[in-house]
């Protein structure tokens, strides 16, 4: 792993017998997206699976990486692929951090896609949520929290109420549908002073 992409080389027996080479720079890719999901089999824990997609502008993936680990608790093995995952999707998100001082000279907004088109842009203080046709526009001073539970993020307007059958000024989308969901994470932060 990188600063500007990663390199995958496996070899079986010595090094001279490599059979899997690849290499992908972070140039080539627009969007990560990741996926776990734990499988269970008979009510007993048979595996979690992963995925990590890097997909461009036009949404087509130029790099994929999935596998297995054996962990309930979320711990996979140290010399697991999937903490090589881990270290790339920091990096990636290191390539994205650099776009801010861009985006705050310019005055322009970071886009982070849902899906079926929905979206959410940041700025310097401002929170853009396009979902389902309907957008609405926030300032940091008119969003009391945002939270983070059972894979769901919630938005809370000041004076926000969130009931069984009602709920007013809450908005949510789920986690595994945010494109570049650590980068959002950091900008957020960053942008409007809230931490998820």
């Amino acid at each position: 792993v990188g600063t500007d992409g990663i390199a995958v080389f496996q070899c079986a027996g010595d090094r001279e017998r490599v059979f899997r080479k690849e290499i992908f720079l972070f140039k080539d890719a627009a969007e990560l997206r990741i996926f776990q999901t734990r499988q269970y089999y008979l009510g007993s824990y048979a595996g979690t699976d992963y995925a990590f997609f890097w997909s461009d502008e036009q949404g087509k993936i130029v790099y994929r990486f999935m596998g297995r680990y054996k962990s309930e608790a979320g711990r996979p093995e140290p010399n697991d692929p999937y903490h090589f995952m881990l270290m790339a999707e920091h990096a990636w998100t290191m390539h994205l951090m650099r776009d801010i001082e861009r985006v705050l000279a310019e005055d322009e907004l970071l886009y982070f896609p849902l899906k079926e088109g929905d979206f959410i842009r940041l700025g310097e203080g401002l929170l853009i949520l396009d979902q389902g046709g309907k957008r609405i526009e926030l300032h940091g001073d008119q969003i009391e929290k945002m939270t983070i539970g059972d894979g769901v993020i919630s938005i809370w307007e000041v004076g926000a109420r969130k009931g069984w059958f009602v709920s007013e000024g809450v908005h949510q989308f789920m986690y595994h549908d945010l494109g570049n969901a650590r980068f959002f994470t950091l900008a957020l932060e960053k942008l409007l002073g809230i931490r998820l």
